[in-house]
């Protein structure tokens, strides 16, 4: 099983990063959901992806990775995904990664 994450730390983008989030969804009340993963990476590998960025999972030379909410914390009320990038060389970023477009 995955390790759950409570907490994630802040780092100024001026600072080497490896991660930068770009997006939190909120995902529909209901069951929780047996594709949560599917659905979290779905959000975090589209549309939010390109606009962020400003160019299209598989040509940025980034990548996105999703956090969602453990079965627990679905029935504590949390829906949040929470949408994050890391460059593809795994080198650290400094400065924000918005509108970048292609990276590398």
């Amino acid at each position: 099983a995955a390790a759950e994450v409570t907490e994630l730390p802040l780092v100024d983008c001026e600072e080497p990063h490896d991660n930068e989030i770009y997006a939190v969804v909120v995902l529909p009340g209901g069951d929780y959901p047996e594709d949560i993963a599917d659905q979290a990476q779905d959000h975090c590998e589209g549309d939010l992806f390109t606009e962020y960025v400003g160019a299209p999972y598989g040509l940025a030379g980034l990548s996105p990775l999703a956090f969602w909410p453990s079965e627990q914390g679905w029935s504590g009320g949390h829906r949040e995904t929470v949408c994050y990038l890391f460059r593809d060389d795994l080198d650290p970023m400094i400065g924000s990664q918005r509108g970048v477009g292609v990276v590398g």
